[in-house]
């Protein structure tokens, strides 16, 4: 049921930007509309996804620390049962 929900919030999504940019189905698309389109499906998300892999390269989550975390729970699950 959620991935009918994403699917619908999705198209929803996508079809109001398209409206915002100008854009007319079944017609010849003007340069603004043109761009618009260019803009919201090509270089909008590639900013996003560069943003994204710049957060995931400063996340300061890595191996070390996920067995350092995972010795301090192993460390304090045994010191409650004791």
């Amino acid at each position: 049921m959620s991935q009918k929900f994403g699917w619908a919030l999705g198209a929803f999504v996508a079809l109001t930007l398209m409206s915002q940019v100008g854009f007319e189905p079944n017609q010849a698309q003007t340069g603004d509309s043109l761009h618009g389109l260019i803009l919201l499906f090509s270089f909008i998300p590639a900013g996003f996804g560069v943003l994204a892999m710049i957060i995931a390269f400063f996340y300061p989550l890595n191996d070390k620390r996920v067995e350092q975390i995972g010795a301090e729970l192993a460390a304090r699950r045994a010191a409650e049962t004791a």
